[in-house]
C-alpha cells in the first residue's frame, strides 16, 4: 500500500499536559554510560532503575520481582540497553515504567513477558531488529503507551493482553517495524506509520489496525474480525521516534 500520513496535531493538543515528556521522547534516545549493570530480579525483591546509574550496557536477565525505571529527582533518561541475551519477565514478574520528574524511558533489546509491564510513561522500544514476545499483560496509562522505533523491529502478540486506559494511550509503530498478531486480546489500536502488520490467526478478537504513510503493509490472514484503516492526507509531519543509537 502507498499510504500518506495526515497532517499531525501539535503535541500539546494531541497529548495535553504531557508536552515536555513526548518531546524527549521524540527527540532523544541517547544511551549514556552509568555505573553497573543489572542482575535478575527475583520475587519479592523491588529493583529500581533510576536516571543514568542504569543506562550501562548488559547482558540478559529475568525478572520475577518488580524492575521499575523511573528518575529519582531530576528529568532524565532511564533504560537498559543490552549487549546480549534478552529481558525475560516471569509470571508473577512486573516492569513497572513510571513518568517521576520526567525524561524518556527506553528499552533496547529483545523483551519476552509472560507477566507485567506497565506503562505510566511513554517507553521507547528502540533498537533495530528487535523482539518483543508478549503472552502476559502490557498496560498503558492516559497520554502513555509504547512506541516501537527500532527500524524492523517486532512487536509478537502472542496470548495475554495489551489494554489501553482510553483512546489517548499510545500504541505507535515507527520506522519499518512490524505488530505481530498470534492470539490474546488487543483491547487498544495500534496505529503503524510507514510499518506493518502481520495476522497469523484465524480470529483476532476485534483488533483493529490504522495505517498512515507510505510503506505500509498488512500481511497474512484477514478474519472477519479485524478491521483495519487507511488514512491519508498531506505529508507533513512523521514524529521522528528514532533514536541516535543501536
Amino acid at each position: 500500500m502507498n499510504l500518506i500520513p495526515p497532517s499531525a496535531q501539535p503535541l500539546r493538543r494531541r497529548f495535553p499536559g504531557r508536552p515536555a515528556v513526548l518531546v524527549c521522547a521524540l527527540a532523544m534516545a541517547l544511551v549514556l554510560p552509568a555505573a553497573r549493570a543489572i542482575d535478575d530480579v527475583p520475587q519479592g525483591v523491588l529493583r529500581w532503575v533510576q536516571g543514568f546509574d542504569g543506562n550501562q550496557p548488559t547482558a540478559g536477565f529475568r525478572v520475577d520481582g518488580t524492575l521499575r525505571l523511573e528518575a529519582a529527582d531530576e528529568p532524565q533518561p532511564v533504560g537498559i540497553p543490552l549487549e546480549s541475551g534478552r529481558i525475560e519477565v516471569g509470571p508473577e514478574g512486573r516492569i513497572l515504567v513510571q513518568h517521576g520528574p520526567g525524561g524518556y524511558r527506553f528499552i533496547q533489546g529483545d523483551v519476552v513477558n509472560d507477566g507485567v509491564v506497565s506503562l505510566k510513561s511513554v517507553l521507547l522500544f528502540s533498537r533495530d531488529g528487535a523482539e518483543w514476545v508478549n503472552r502476559g499483560t502490557i498496560e498503558a496509562s492516559t497520554y502513555m503507551g509504547l512506541g516501537v522505533i527500532g527500524k524492523g523491529a517486532r512487536l509478537r502478540q502472542v496470548a495475554g493482553e495489551i489494554r489501553a486506559a482510553d483512546p489517548t494511550s499510545r500504541f505507535e509503530f515507527y520506522h519499518q517495524s512490524w505488530f505481530v498478531y498470534e492470539g490474546g486480546k488487543v483491547l487498544a489500536r495500534p496505529v503503524l506509520v510507514g510499518s506493518s502488520a502481520r495476522v497469523d490467526a484465524a480470529s483476532t478478537e476485534d483488533l483493529s489496525l490504522r495505517f498512515l504513510g507510505p510503506g505500509c503493509r498488512l500481511e497474512g490472514r484477514y478474519p472477519t474480525d479485524l478491521s483495519a484503516s487507511v488514512a491519508s492526507a498531506s505529508p507533513t509531519r512523521v514524529p521522528p521516534w528514532r533514536p541516535t543509537g543501536s
